[in-house]
């Protein structure tokens, strides 16, 4: 869709919170103001079993959420915890370590203005070998390898075991209003303990929160799937870009209304499609919103989105289904921020601070999906090799100092691009080029292009990256012009950010003799190579220009 237009609809979506009296998600239960995402720390082996060893952990806790809360402007974490931790290596600690860790971080989270909620049990992944006082292993490839089942199979014996588990928790913290609500059951196996201790688990947390029917409850509980009997609000999870069904699945309920807690992960490669990716998410929440209240969109809802957090050693980074030892992913799958506090993109970053501190910070953005929230499947702009698309600038913008970023899937015979401080030319487009040529070698290159010719600047061989150049799927660009810089980065990755120094450029230019253009528009550019390239096409999932200050 045209620029103006997206963002118009960023701009209304970022009122209509503000100015527009929209009815709650439902009438007893007003959870509209969530956003944010599932939170363990970057260095923590991906399971809940950490708030044993928290103070570890604090310093890096910190840290991380004033990243996430500067970077994202995100106001809410879904926290994990364990029947384990709260038993404690003894089996008699009867909570003490797990209250006294909640605590401290609920303190830090209040800090850096969080709320959070608190799942207890959860019947993913490993369902043996949790150990409060080993350490899990990561291996590589291997997505959530080191999470944790709740409650481990040898412990699935009678559903009135966790009864202390449960109720102490939820009383310790029954009036604490740093606690947007208590989750009962993620995603659990519909065998008969589950069922059981799901229905259990639900009275037993209402009755602490009520004192028996005493106090009045100030928090929702809920549970997985969707709706249920163990739910006050309708707990949403969905993880592809069928947003009419979407749709339909979030306002089954008007009178619950609707969490969405797991919402979407990006376009992971060598799949065919995008599952929920950040900005498509946000683009139908966007338009969603314009229309609420009304008969599609009765109520207002918020949204857990991107799974977690941080690219870490929860190996979220990779798909559910990669194998053992495959090497990194070209853009994370799942996850936010880097460990080093860099954005996975920029682009989301941004959109996201749109949402949540109501700020348009873009000087262009497209995502190129319809101007719709009835919309199925994740779209981009596809350009023939030799042509170019010229990104609309917001007015005064000259183009000396900009962030541009974009995905890019290349093809056999064609390659693809940005161009900064770009002018048409007598031969054709003029300006600085960072790009690719071709798949095969997969060369990065930053470009002089003046009257049809072009010189190289500076290259990087993407094969000496674990992640390489993905030839099925979107591969991240960025470029930075600024001043007599230009910096390109590629394909960062979790072992870039863990390095001293951080994620940087992998070309660094200086026009140190002010020979190149100082100003100009910023372009999407398709070239092409070899026998097939005037048949070629290069696909870009979407274009964000900032300043560089965001960096």
């Amino acid at each position: 869709m045209p620029a103006w237009s997206l963002f118009a609809v960023l701009a209304l979506a970022a009122l209509l919170p503000a100015t527009c009296a929209l009815p709650a998600a439902a009438d007893a239960w007003d959870l509209s103001w969530i956003a944010g995402s599932e939170y363990t720390p970057s260095l923590v082996p991906g399971n809940s079993l950490w708030w044993w060893r928290y103070q570890e952990f604090a310093p890096q806790v910190d840290r991380e959420l004033a990243m996430a809360s500067q970077r994202l402007g995100f106001n809410f974490l879904r926290m994990f915890i364990h029947p384990m931790v709260f038993d404690g290596v003894s089996g008699t600690d009867n909570g003490t370590v797990l209250h006294e860790t909640m605590e401290a971080f609920l303190s830090l989270a209040d800090k850096h203005g969080f709320k959070a909620s608190f799942c207890f049990f959860d019947d993913c992944w490993n369902h043996a070998g949790a150990n409060l006082t080993v350490p899990c292993t990561p291996v590589q490839g291997r997505h959530n390898g080191c999470w944790m089942a709740a409650p481990q199979d040898w412990q699935r014996t009678d559903v009135n075991n966790f009864r202390p588990y449960v109720y102490n928790t939820v009383k310790r913290f029954s009036a604490d209003p740093r606690i947007a609500f208590w989750e009962i059951y993620n995603e659990p196996q519909s065998n008969a303990f589950s069922m059981a201790l799901r229905s259990a688990a639900y009275g037993w947390a209402l009755d602490a929160l009520t004192s028996g029917g005493q106090v009045p409850q100030h928090v929702p509980v809920l549970s997985c799937w969707d709706d249920n009997n163990a739910t006050q609000v309708v707990d949403v999870h969905h993880y592809d870009t069928d947003f009419p069904a979407l749709t339909k699945q979030v306002f089954q309920d008007p009178v619950k209304g609707a969490l969405i807690t797991e919402g979407g992960s990006r376009w992971y490669q060598g799949y065919p499609s995008d599952a929920g990716s950040p900005l498509t998410f946000l683009h139908w929440f966007h338009h969603v919103r314009a229309i609420t209240p009304s008969a599609a969109a009765p109520f207002k809802f918020g949204m857990v989105t991107n799974w977690e957090l941080m690219v870490g050693e929860s190996n979220t980074r990779w798909h559910w289904n990669t194998k053992d030892g495959s090497p990194e992913p070209v853009i994370p799958w799942d996850a936010y921020l880097f460990p080093d506090s860099t954005p996975v993109s920029h682009t989301e970053a941004a959109v996201m601070r749109n949402w949540t501190k109501g700020v348009n910070e873009f000087l262009a953005f497209d995502n190129f999906l319809p101007d719709t929230y009835l919309f199925d499947g994740d779209q981009f702009l596809t350009l023939l090799a030799g042509s170019t698309w010229a990104a609309d600038l917001k007015a005064g913008v000259d183009g000396s100092r900009v962030l541009v970023e974009t995905t890019v899937w290349l093809s056999a015979g064609s390659g693809g691009g940005v161009v900064v401080r770009g002018s048409q030319g007598p031969f054709g487009l003029d300006g600085y080029f960072a790009g690719w040529r071709s798949l095969a070698p997969p060369l990065l290159t930053l470009e002089r292009w003046s009257n049809g010719q072009a010189t190289i600047l500076g290259s990087f061989n993407m094969s000496t990256l674990d992640c390489g150049l993905a030839p099925d799927g979107w591969n991240m660009l960025r470029v930075v012009a600024e001043g007599t810089a230009i910096s390109v980065y590629a394909n960062p990755m979790f072992e870039d950010a863990v390095a001293p120094g951080g994620i940087r450029p992998r070309i660094s230019y200086i026009d140190q003799a002010h020979t190149g253009p100082a100003i100009g528009g910023v372009h999407l550019a398709a070239v092409g190579s070899g026998a097939d390239a005037t048949a070629a096409s290069t696909r870009f999932d979407y274009i964000g220009v900032l300043d560089p200050s965001v960096l």
